[in-house]
């Protein structure tokens, strides 16, 4: 057994998409951050991830609504409205890390109708979504 003995400010547990995120968040505020894991999880097989799609009509209210109701109307709401509210942030940072959606010949991202949406809002690779957002945030969290 390894014990190691180091001085961090934040311990995030998990290395999946959301603990690499918010270790990455961390860092990037000068914290010094540790990450602890035991395995790969479900991150690596994640679809995509959704994201508003102005251009198609979409709007935060719907995407709200949608989230309740996948949601079977039992999420906490205040998650829910964050999750809204900071959805392009997310497009941002995941591109500050190296990952982008594909993309039609315009720029646009591609997005499928996946999990309930009334719009579709998924974004994805065409490769396996999940590991290429993890190999875009690893190197952002050594």
């Amino acid at each position: 057994m390894i014990v190691l003995h180091i001085e961090i400010d934040l311990l995030v547990i998990g290395a999946g998409i959301a603990g690499l995120c918010a270790a990455q968040e961390r860092l990037r505020a000068g914290l010094r951050t540790a990450i602890a894991w035991t395995g790969p999880g479900a991150s690596p097989h994640v679809l995509g991830y959704n994201a508003l799609s102005y251009n198609m009509g979409d709007s935060a209210e719907s995407y709200y609504r949608d989230m309740l109701c996948t949601g079977e109307n039992i999420n906490y709401k205040k998650l829910v409205e964050r999750l809204v509210a900071e959805s392009e942030k997310l497009n941002m940072s995941l591109a500050e890390s190296g990952f982008f959606p594909d993309t039609d010949s315009y720029g646009i991202p591609l997005r499928r109708l996946l999990g309930g949406c009334s719009f579709p809002r998924t974004c994805f690779s065409l490769g396996s979504t999940g590991s290429d957002i993890i190999q875009a945030l690893l190197p952002q969290n050594r």
